[in-house]
């Protein structure tokens, strides 16, 4: 699944280092961050809209 937002990009990373406020596991934080390693962020949305 490819990265939507920079607010996703750094939810994942938090649910990978344990730190998720928003019920990610860490499994599928590790999952996702190893997925998208090296990918640049910058040309994402803040957020995704509705």
């Amino acid at each position: 699944m490819p990265m939507k937002s920079k607010a996703q990009n750094r939810a994942m990373h938090a649910a990978a280092e344990g730190r998720s406020k928003l019920g990610i596991p860490k499994k599928v934080g590790k999952e996702f961050v190893s997925a998208e390693h090296g990918k640049s962020v910058k040309r994402l949305p803040e957020r995704k809209k509705k």
